[in-house]
């Protein structure tokens, strides 16, 4: 697993969805990770190529309403 560095950290109103950036270090290509949790609990992860598309997807995935 490559080593990342955490950027940002995004809520909801309620908290109860996250989303926390990372830069991954050592790659040349999709350099950039959004760690996403929902309400129940779930996780997954988004690789971007740009700093500004891994903020703009967490922040909208913490926006958004289930």
């Amino acid at each position: 697993m490559a080593a990342m560095q955490e950027l940002s950290k995004f809520y909801s109103d309620d908290e109860k969805r996250t989303a926390t950036v990372y830069k991954v270090l050592g790659e040349s290509e999709l350099t950039f990770a959004s760690s996403v949790k929902n309400s129940s609990g779930s996780t997954f992860v988004a690789y971007f190529s740009s700093l500004t598309d891994a903020e703009d997807f967490s922040e909208d995935w913490v926006m958004t309403n289930e």
